[in-house]
C-alpha cells in the first residue's frame, strides 16, 4: 500500500500495478493482428489511382437518330499507349447505340473494354435527322451530367453526325479539335 500525506491527512492508495505477463501477451496479439490486417488491406487502399490504360478519352462526339429510333454516338477516342507522356496515344472512332444517349455512352464503354471519359470532348455533333426530331433531351443530359467540359462546340452536321467525326478524327492527326 502507498501512503501518502496531503495537507495534513492521510490518504492510501491501493497497490501499485504493474503489466502482466497475460496483458503484454495480449497487446502484441493485437497489435500483429493489427499489423496483419493493414498489410492485408493497404493494397486495396493504395490501388485507388485509376490506371490509364483502363481508359479512352473521347475528343469529339457525334449523336445521330437511327431508324429504329435509338440513339448511336459515334465518338473520336484517344487510347493511351503508357508509354509517357512523349509518346502519345492512338486516334480512332468507334460507334455504339443504346435507347438514350446514357445508354448509348455506357454500352460505348462497354464495347470498347474500357472506362470512357468525356471531359476532353471537345466537339459535340448532332446529325441532321436527331436535329429535325430535337436535341432538347440529348443536349440537357450532356449539360446536366457534367460530362463535358463547358468549352466544347456544339454543332449541327448537314449529314449524319457518324461520318462528321469520322471525318474530324482523320483531320485530327494535324490538328486539334
Amino acid at each position: 500500500r502507498l501512503s501518502v500525506w496531503v495537507c495534513g491527512e492521510s490518504r492510501e492508495y491501493g497497490r501499485v500495478r504493474t503489466v502482466t505477463k497475460r496483458k503484454q501477451l495480449i497487446f502484441y496479439k493485437v497489435a500483429v493482428i493489427g499489423v496483419a490486417l493493414l498489410f492485408l488491406f493497404y493494397p486495396v487502399i493504395a490501388d485507388k489511382q485509376p490506371q490509364i490504360d483502363a481508359r479512352v478519352m473521347i475528343t469529339a462526339i457525334g449523336v445521330d437518330k437511327t431508324e429504329q429510333d435509338k440513339i448511336m454516338i459515334t465518338a473520336a477516342i484517344s487510347v493511351a499507349s503508357g508509354g509517357g507522356e512523349s509518346s502519345g496515344g492512338r486516334e480512332t472512332t468507334a460507334s455504339a447505340e443504346g435507347d438514350d444517349l446514357s445508354d448509348a455512352i455506357d454500352s460505348l464503354a462497354r464495347a470498347l473494354g474500357k472506362d470512357a471519359q468525356l471531359s476532353h470532348c471537345g466537339l459535340v455533333a448532332f446529325g441532321r435527322e436527331l436535329c429535325m426530331s430535337g436535341v432538347e433531351e440529348e443536349v440537357s443530359y450532356l449539360v446536366a451530367s457534367g460530362l463535358i467540359s463547358d468549352g466544347a462546340s456544339v454543332i449541327a452536321a448537314d449529314g449524319t453526325a457518324e461520318e462528321f467525326i469520322e471525318g474530324a478524327a482523320c483531320f485530327s492527326e494535324y490538328a486539334a479539335f
